[in-house]
Protein backbone atom coordinates (compact mmCIF):
# COMPACT_ATOMS: atom_id res chain seq x y z
CA UNK A 1 0.00 0.00 0.00
CA UNK A 2 1.32 3.67 -1.13
CA UNK A 3 1.51 6.23 1.24
CA UNK A 4 -0.05 9.66 0.07
CA UNK A 5 2.44 12.20 -1.41
CA UNK A 6 1.56 14.57 1.47
CA UNK A 7 2.65 12.22 4.20
CA UNK A 8 5.68 11.35 2.70
CA UNK A 9 6.84 14.86 1.99
CA UNK A 10 5.66 15.74 6.03
CA UNK A 11 7.74 12.59 6.99
CA UNK A 12 11.04 14.08 5.29
CA UNK A 13 10.17 17.11 6.12
CA UNK A 14 10.27 15.97 10.15
CA UNK A 15 13.52 14.02 9.47
CA UNK A 16 15.09 16.80 7.76
CA UNK A 17 14.52 19.11 10.75
CA UNK A 18 15.92 16.60 13.14
CA UNK A 19 19.34 16.28 11.49
CA UNK A 20 19.19 20.21 11.11
CA UNK A 21 18.41 20.08 14.79
CA UNK A 22 21.19 17.81 15.61
CA UNK A 23 23.96 19.03 13.30
CA UNK A 24 26.50 21.57 14.55
CA UNK A 25 29.40 23.02 12.06
CA UNK A 26 32.33 20.67 12.54
CA UNK A 27 34.64 23.87 14.03
CA UNK A 28 37.13 24.23 16.25
CA UNK A 29 36.34 24.59 20.01
CA UNK A 30 38.86 26.87 22.10
CA UNK A 31 39.03 27.59 25.99
CA UNK A 32 40.72 30.64 27.38
CA UNK A 33 43.81 28.88 29.57
CA UNK A 34 44.87 31.26 32.77
CA UNK A 35 48.83 31.51 32.42
CA UNK A 36 49.55 33.89 35.60
CA UNK A 37 51.17 37.22 35.59
CA UNK A 38 55.09 36.36 35.76
CA UNK A 39 57.22 37.51 32.88
CA UNK A 40 58.92 33.77 32.67
CA UNK A 41 55.55 32.36 32.43
CA UNK A 42 54.09 34.23 29.87
CA UNK A 43 56.69 34.00 28.02
CA UNK A 44 57.29 30.44 27.96
CA UNK A 45 53.05 30.21 27.29
CA UNK A 46 52.07 32.88 25.13
CA UNK A 47 53.55 33.45 21.26
CA UNK A 48 53.18 35.88 18.63
CA UNK A 49 49.97 34.94 16.85
CA UNK A 50 48.53 34.04 20.00
CA UNK A 51 45.13 35.48 21.50
CA UNK A 52 45.12 36.06 24.78
CA UNK A 53 43.08 38.14 27.71
CA UNK A 54 44.74 40.35 29.90
CA UNK A 55 43.08 41.80 33.26
CA UNK A 56 45.61 44.92 34.67
CA UNK A 57 46.10 45.25 37.63
CA UNK A 58 43.59 48.33 37.62
CA UNK A 59 40.60 46.12 36.83
CA UNK A 60 40.84 46.86 33.12
CA UNK A 61 40.32 44.10 30.64
CA UNK A 62 42.06 43.59 27.29
CA UNK A 63 41.89 41.18 24.30
CA UNK A 64 44.15 40.86 21.84
CA UNK A 65 46.04 39.19 19.31
CA UNK A 66 49.56 39.08 20.40
CA UNK A 67 51.91 40.98 17.99
CA UNK A 68 54.99 41.85 20.20
CA UNK A 69 56.48 40.32 22.87
CA UNK A 70 59.76 41.66 24.83
CA UNK A 71 61.28 41.51 28.31
CA UNK A 72 59.30 44.58 29.75
CA UNK A 73 55.69 44.89 27.95
CA UNK A 74 53.26 42.22 25.85
CA UNK A 75 51.78 43.99 22.78
CA UNK A 76 48.91 44.02 20.48
CA UNK A 77 47.48 46.15 17.39
CA UNK A 78 46.52 48.79 19.51
CA UNK A 79 47.72 47.70 22.72
CA UNK A 80 50.71 48.14 25.02
CA UNK A 81 50.41 46.01 28.62
CA UNK A 82 53.78 46.35 30.75
CA UNK A 83 54.22 42.52 33.02
CA UNK A 84 54.51 44.83 36.34
CA UNK A 85 50.83 46.19 35.00
CA UNK A 86 49.50 42.38 34.69
CA UNK A 87 47.27 41.23 37.25
CA UNK A 88 46.07 38.06 35.61
CA UNK A 89 46.15 36.50 31.61
CA UNK A 90 44.69 34.34 29.94
CA UNK A 91 45.44 32.69 26.38
CA UNK A 92 43.08 30.73 23.53
CA UNK A 93 44.37 27.12 23.58
CA UNK A 94 42.20 24.64 21.18
CA UNK A 95 40.08 22.37 22.73
CA UNK A 96 41.26 19.23 21.22
CA UNK A 97 38.13 16.70 22.98
CA UNK A 98 35.43 19.46 22.30
CA UNK A 99 36.68 19.33 18.45
CA UNK A 100 37.13 16.11 17.64
CA UNK A 101 33.36 15.87 19.32
CA UNK A 102 32.03 18.81 17.39
CA UNK A 103 33.24 16.84 13.67
CA UNK A 104 31.92 13.35 14.61
CA UNK A 105 28.26 14.63 15.71
CA UNK A 106 28.86 16.59 11.79
CA UNK A 107 30.16 13.97 10.06
CA UNK A 108 27.06 11.63 12.01
CA UNK A 109 24.49 14.17 11.14
CA UNK A 110 25.40 13.97 7.26
CA UNK A 111 25.52 9.78 7.64
CA UNK A 112 21.66 10.10 9.55
CA UNK A 113 20.60 12.30 6.85
CA UNK A 114 21.58 10.01 4.14
CA UNK A 115 20.18 7.39 6.31
CA UNK A 116 16.81 9.18 6.12
CA UNK A 117 16.43 9.90 2.93
CA UNK A 118 17.01 6.68 1.86
CA UNK A 119 14.51 5.08 4.19
CA UNK A 120 11.87 7.49 2.90
CA UNK A 121 12.37 6.68 -1.07
CA UNK A 122 12.10 2.61 0.80
CA UNK A 123 8.89 3.78 2.24
CA UNK A 124 7.29 5.80 -0.34
CA UNK A 125 7.89 2.71 -2.59
CA UNK A 126 5.92 0.37 -1.09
Amino acid sequence: MKRSNGKILHTLTMALVLVAALAQPACTVTRMDPVGAEPLEIAREVDIGDYIRVFTKDDTKHEFEVTRLNSKFIGGEDVEIRYVDIAHLDVRNVDEWQTAFAAANATLSVVALVALVALIVIIATI
